[in-house]
């Protein structure tokens, strides 16, 4: 959409014709469009300049330093701005990759660049414009055992940028939900899911939470997630340890052993209280497909205090111990 709005005259986006019309946009710039990995920024910086075709001698082979990179795209912009664009546009999708890379090599990997392609944009403004898309901030790819010196650093070249958070609200994703739940509940089921959802908004805060977030009616149509493990999967996979739709749809489809699927496949109903996927299960899948991410995550310490009362609890503890624990763990979450 940005790319289709700022490096074409005619953009093919409706929207993005009608921005175009109505507010004041210069030359359409040209567009360098990265996808985030895990290697070097440098390279991956040169790469995308060169693939560009903006310059005609190639002297990347040249290139040995972050000074060297932005001396590049410098060159890259004027080039550009003589060949009729307004200027350059870089976009770099992914970017947290990068940044898991620099923080698994930090003697060989740092963000100057950074720092000096936002001070580029400030002396060449409306020419050069660079978007960085990423889950969460710079310091939250950095492991635990980072140096105090080395994520003040980090958080100084994010100072350099503007930010702009991008959060869906819960029903979003409770609709997506209730669109992949394709369900024809024998009619006894139904009613007894229904019931049962009913009986749980009778609960003063868990119906306050729903009327808050203005799921009333996407609650019902969630089944068989029990309501607070429906609300729950916004903040889950929001964010900070997985990556908002992408990391749902590969919860819903996910065939792991503690996986919603797994749920649907297993579980059978007899009669009586209808199963539900709850807080407790949702706990277990998330620590067993996103463990790397809660190790090195900044609520590390918390995820590690559940776990720690959860050994604690004595062998011959009934189950509902366990799930009780997990639920209140992943709530104050």
């Amino acid at each position: 959409m940005v790319a289709d709005l700022l490096c074409r005259e005619v953009p093919i986006h409706p929207v993005a014709r009608e921005l175009r019309r109505s507010v004041q946009i210069g030359k359409p710039l040209k567009p360098i469009l990265l996808t985030g990995h895990r290697g070097p920024l440098n390279e991956a910086l040169v790469d995308g300049l060169r693939s560009s075709r903006l310059l005609e001698n190639d002297n990347s082979s040249l290139i040995h330093s972050s000074d060297d990179v932005w001396r590049l795209y410098e060159q890259g912009i004027e080039a550009a701005i003589s060949q009729g664009y307004g200027g350059l546009l870089l976009i770099i999708d992914e970017f947290g990759k990068f940044l898991e890379y620099a923080s698994l090599h930090p003697e060989h990997e740092d963000l100057f660049v950074l720092q000096l392609l936002a001070e580029g944009a400030a002396r060449y403004p409306g020419q050069f414009l660079m978007l960085l898309v990423l889950h969460s901030s710079f310091a939250n790819y950095l492991p635990l055992t980072a140096t105090r010196a080395l994520r003040d650093e980090w958080q100084k070249i994010q100072g350099r940028f503007t930010e702009h958070a991008f959060h869906l609200p819960t029903s979003h994703f409770m609709h997506l939900v209730s669109l992949a739940i394709e369900a024809e509940w024998p009619p006894e089921l139904a009613q007894a899911y229904e019931d049962l959802v009913g009986a749980s908004l009778q609960v003063d805060e868990v119906r306050k939470t729903v009327e808050s977030l203005g799921v009333e009616e996407l609650i019902y149509r969630t089944v068989p997630f029990e309501p607070l493990a429906a609300i729950l999967l916004w903040p889950v996979f929001r964010g900070k340890l997985a990556q908002n739709e992408r990391s749902l749809f590969a919860f819903l489809a996910s065939s792991e052993h503690v996986s919603f699927s797994d749920f649907l496949r297993t579980t059978e109903w007899s009669g009586g209280t209808p199963p539900l996927y709850r807080v407790s299960n949702l706990y277990d899948y998330v620590t067993h497909v996103l463990g790397h991410s809660i190790a090195l995550g900044i609520d590390s310490k918390r995820w590690a205090e559940i776990r720690d009362a959860l050994d604690r609890l004595p062998a011959d503890a009934p189950p509902l111990a366990s799930d009780v624990l997990k639920t209140i763990g992943l709530l104050s979450l």
